[in-house]
């Protein structure tokens, strides 16, 4: 089952993407720092954070006294740094919701942008009137639209179980928009680190 699932989400590519025994070992080796915290979540945040921190140190951006990170389990799609009283160090975190809300938007987004395949190449037009040409044609795309964006406007993300493969060679699309929006997102919670946002300085 999970050979046709990556065969349909990546294609005939050898090597693309992780074996699911390979996904549990990687989620395994992630540091968990209580036993409230939810592993696939945190494993998110942990890579970021890594990424992020390691840009600073390349670009001599001082993180003054460091940052804490890790995920909640809240519903709600939130992302916040907190400050750590009498310290220059914070706390960031990204809710299990907001990561839901990434996925949904980045699968959403990468089923609604045209592809077109060209021997080894992918051009993915963002054109707005190609991308509501493809909308509009199709049916089961518009509703998956009014699921979503109902879901989310009604409540805290799509928990009604309407869950969409992204085809191959969407799927990488949706990868990039998905890592892309998660590492913005958390970088910006970085940056009100940085900038001591919300302390009171002498």
């Amino acid at each position: 089952m999970s050979t046709a699932v990556a065969h349909v989400s990546w294609g005939a590519t050898p090597g693309t993407g992780l074996t699911p025994e390979q996904f549990k070992e990687e989620l395994a080796a992630v540091p968990l720092v209580t036993p409230h915290d939810e592993p696939f979540t945190h494993s998110i945040v942990h890579m970021l954070s890594q990424h992020i921190e390691c840009a600073c140190r390349e670009l001599e951006i001082l993180l003054h006294s460091g940052v804490a990170y890790g995920s909640t389990a809240e519903l709600e799609v939130s992302a916040n740094k907190y400050g750590v009283h009498f310290t220059q160090a914070s706390v960031v975190t990204l809710s299990i919701g907001f990561v839901t809300f990434c996925s949904s938007i980045s699968r959403l987004f990468a089923l609604s942008l045209p592809h077109e395949r060209n021997g080894d190449r992918l051009r993915v037009s963002f054109a707005p009137e190609l991308v509501l040409a493809k909308i509009r044609g199709d049916y089961d795309l518009r509703k998956y639209w009014e699921r979503v964006l109902s879901d989310y406007a009604l409540g805290s993300g799509p928990l009604s179980g309407d869950h969409r493969m992204v085809p191959f060679p969407a799927s990488y699309t949706r990868a990039q928009l998905l890592f892309a929006m998660e590492r913005f997102s958390l970088a910006h919670e970085y940056g009100h680190h940085i900038g001591q946002h919300g302390k009171q300085l002498n």
